[in-house]
């Protein structure tokens, strides 16, 4: 059969899928490639300092942990060569943790849970409990059925190829199937089942409670002052709007900005996230670095924008990622690139004046 049906056929089931895992609280993304994915999981951890890199291909595979080592990021990988057992196990250690832990998912049902299977336990720990940030990184070749085909597959495809790849002895490395076996290198000896987030800080939380995955070692925007940020916090502040990276034009005469509707070349629409964040202003030298100095003289920021609101002594909004815990929120909210009629192609002339528009998103400037 054409492959475009297998491919359709694949798309339907990731979109339930992603529908049901949204559904059970988790923060659920679709990545179309590699470098996609790599972008969108950027975009939800920058403003963390130290990563646990869980026994993953696939999170290697898409070159996320590249890009942190790039970042000057603390990684705790024991995956790394030539490590001793000593080392290996305190890096392991470490996984659970640190701020922000990487790993994949053995398999995830379309019903929206998620079925993972270790054998020392590390792994399953640090995406369950310590690390206030968990990412998954999954193919879509993860997905099953439902819960009972997620288990299968764990037990007839994920741990038998794992197995295989280690060199262990066990008899499905042998036979390619699970003997459900007593070997000493037997690689299944821990399940987990994801049926909803856990509650990140260890406390059960009713109606409007903060979600998973927030920085809430202090409510730091709260102190007002925005020279006294690090520099995680400050990363944290952005919404992922996307909307300061609109082409803009600016009057010489009066100094007022116009906004077009031609988005950087830089920006995924998708996710209100540059494509390559940490080599942006080499990348397009006309990017501005938004700092507490430079702030206000940035009078082109939208009214909602994290920083322009602290600037202005405002408070964050509710749907904020810092204040919600959701990363989507902003986008639900219409508040993103996302719900506008942007250009997709490149512009047909380089006069930009030629695409101005006025949505009434960014209105007038107060100094703070």
């Amino acid at each position: 059969m054409d492959d475009r049906y297998h491919r359709w056929l694949e798309r339907k089931r990731t979109e339930r899928c992603l529908k049901n895992l949204k559904r059970n609280g988790f923060d659920a993304h679709l990545a179309s490639t590699p470098q996609a994915a790599c972008n969108q999981v950027l975009s939800m951890i920058s403003a963390y300092e130290s990563f646990g890199i869980g026994g993953s291909d696939t999170v290697r595979a898409i070159g996320v942990v590249d890009e942190l080592r790039i970042m000057g990021k603390t990684i705790y990988d024991h995956w790394q060569p030539e490590l001793s057992a000593e080392e290996i196990q305190r890096i392991r250690l470490s996984q659970g943790r640190c701020d922000c832990f990487i790993c994949s998912a053995n398999a995830i049902s379309e019903e929206g849970e998620v079925v993972n299977v270790d054998g020392i336990g590390n792994r399953v720990a640090a995406m369950t409990f310590g690390p206030r940030k968990v990412v998954l990184v999954a193919g879509a070749n993860k997905i099953t059925a439902d819960l009972a085909m997620a288990q299968r597959r764990v037990r007839e495809v994920a741990a038998p190829m794992r197995a295989k790849s280690l060199g262990m002895e066990t008899p499905c490395a042998e036979s390619g199937r699970c003997a459900d076996c007593n070997a000493p290198q037997r690689i299944c000896r821990i399940t987990t089942i994801l049926h909803r987030p856990p509650h990140a800080d260890g406390h059960f939380r009713g109606p409007g409670g903060t979600a998973p995955g927030v920085l809430r070692s202090a409510v730091f925007w709260t102190n007002g002052n925005l020279h006294e940020f690090t520099s995680a916090q400050w990363e944290a502040l952005c919404d992922r709007c996307g909307l300061c990276c609109l082409e803009k034009l600016t009057d010489r005469k009066t100094g007022k900005v116009y906004y077009t509707s031609v988005p950087c070349r830089l920006l995924d629409i998708r996710t209100g996230a540059c494509r390559a964040y940490h080599r942006r202003t080499l990348a397009v030298p006309s990017c501005q670095q938004l700092t507490a100095a430079t702030i206000s003289a940035c009078r082109w920021l939208p009214r909602s924008c994290a920083y322009r609101r602290l600037a202005e002594g405002r408070e964050l909004p509710t749907w904020h990622p810092l204040v919600c815990g959701n990363a989507d929120a902003v986008h639900r909210e219409g508040l993103s690139v996302r719900s506008l009629p942007l250009r997709t192609a490149p512009p047909e002339t380089s006069d930009l004046s030629a695409y101005i528009v006025d949505w009434g998103i960014w209105g007038r400037w107060r100094r703070p």
